[in-house]
Parts: structure tokens; sequence; C-alpha cells
């Protein structure tokens, strides 16, 4: 009879693979958090996406649809940091391109008459998300602690409203003060002080200058919607104003009545 063959022995070195393949991935790691740490956010994010459509067939944690994605343009991250993305210029409303021109044709109107009244320093606009936004300071408006407006003020305002009326957007007006503390017999804060004052301007639009009632709505921010800060006496100026927003067409839905076309 034949003796069977011994079985052989085992091999010691098998080890080695492991450890080879163990080597292997951790240089693919490091090299990986190299490349990364050599880019900039908006490149990470498109190799991310990348990477993502090609393990996932393009659905995973960054896709737009599932909020991961800021509304303002910026990438948001597990963890939680934020990064920001160009923003988009300002684009028109449901009027798309000739909205935006009749705005700026507006807006040139407007600038025209501050610079021959001499009150371009005081009045200011700009064309932004909303719309159209006229900020008077509130200086050339009222007096101090009043919602009343004043006569050469009230012209001016005319004026404004004359300009307004070659769109049909509508209109919202916007009370605002600074910090300093109020309380008079007819207004017992800055909210009440800048409320009246919006609405009395929104009268005069509607009264003098025949903007339509329904067009037109106001607000009263007091001191909670500042543009500068409220300790020097230069912000306190700045912020104590009256926006007239001239809207895009966008908000239409959210300005029209129930059942309003």
């Amino acid at each position: 009879m034949f003796r069977k063959d011994e079985e052989k022995a085992d091999n010691h070195e098998r080890w080695m693979i492991s450890y080879a393949d163990f080597i292997t991935l951790l240089m693919v790691f490091f090299v990986v958090m190299y490349a990364m740490s050599q880019i900039d956010a908006a490149k990470f994010h498109v190799l991310a996406r990348s990477l993502n459509i090609a393990l996932t067939g393009g659905t995973g944690i960054l896709e737009e649809q599932n909020g991961i994605l800021g509304q303002d343009g910026s990438v948001i991250f597990d963890d939680g940091q934020e990064v920001s993305t160009p923003a988009p210029s300002p684009t028109p409303g449901q009027g798309g391109d000739e909205e935006l021109e009749g705005m700026k044709g507006v807006e040139a109107r407007l600038k025209s008459y501050f610079a021959e009244q001499n009150i371009s320093n005081d009045v200011t606009t700009k064309i932004d998300e909303r719309g159209l936004v006229i900020s008077v300071n509130d200086a050339i408006l009222f007096d101090l602690g009043s919602a009343d407006i004043n006569a050469q003020a009230a012209a001016e305002l005319v004026q404004i409203g004359n300009a307004l009326s070659m769109l049909d957007n509508y209109i919202r007006v916007e009370g605002h003060t600074d910090n300093t503390p109020i309380s008079t017999s007819r207004y017992g804060s800055n909210w009440e002080l800048s409320s009246a004052r919006s609405t009395n301007v929104l009268r005069l639009l509607t009264d003098r200058a025949n903007i339509p009632p329904e067009r037109l709505s106001a607000v009263g921010y007091g001191e909670y919607r500042p543009l500068a800060d409220n300790s020097t006496p230069m912000g306190r100026a700045k912020n104590r104003r009256v926006d007239i927003i001239l809207l895009s067409s966008r908000y239409d839905a959210l300005e029209q009545q129930p059942g309003e076309a």
C-alpha cells in the first residue's frame, strides 16, 4: 500500500497579502485626502456630485431636490458647513425682461427728478430680487417723533407715485426707525411710529397720486430691519427711512385677494 501524502504545511506568509491590501487602501485614502485639501469648495462640490452620480446613478444626498442645496445657491454638507456659490443677478418676475426694463425706466425717471430737486442724497433707489426699492430718509418726510408728512415731502411723494403708476405692479410701503426708544401720547413704541408713517405715505399715494388702493400695502418694522449699525449717529440716520417697493410680479400671488385672477 502506498502511503498518503502528508498534508501540505501551512503557508505562514499569507498575512502579507492582507497587509499589502491594507497598505494600498491606506495610500489611496491619503492621496484622496491630499487632493481634496488642494481644491476649493466649488471644485469639491463638482467632484462630490460626479462621484455621487457615478456611484448611485444620480440620486443621493447631494441632489438639490433633497434640500442639501440652500435656496440662495449655497451648498450645505452633512457636517453643517455652508459654502456659498456665486449668487445670480437680480432677475425680473413673471413679466421677464420687459418688466425689468420697465423698472429700470421708472428708476431712471426718479433719479432724474431727485437730481433736479437736489435730494439725491436723501432718496436712493435700487433694483433687487424684490423689485424697485425707493428708500426715503425720514428727515425729509417727518418731524422728529411725528408721522405727519410735511408739505414739501408730500409733493415729492406725489411725483414718486406718478412714476410708479407707469407699471401695474403691487406696491408695498415699509416704515423703519432706529433703536432710540420712543414713548409719546400718540406712539408708544417705534413699531407704532413706523406703522403710522408707512400708512400715511400709503394714503397720500392713494389720495394724491391716484394709485388704486388694491395695489398698495403698508407695514411697520420699527427698529428691527436696520441697514446700518445703530451705535453711530450716521448709522441711526440711515436706518430711519421709508421704503417704497414696486414689487416684482413674482409676488403677485401673495398680494392678490382670494379669488382674484
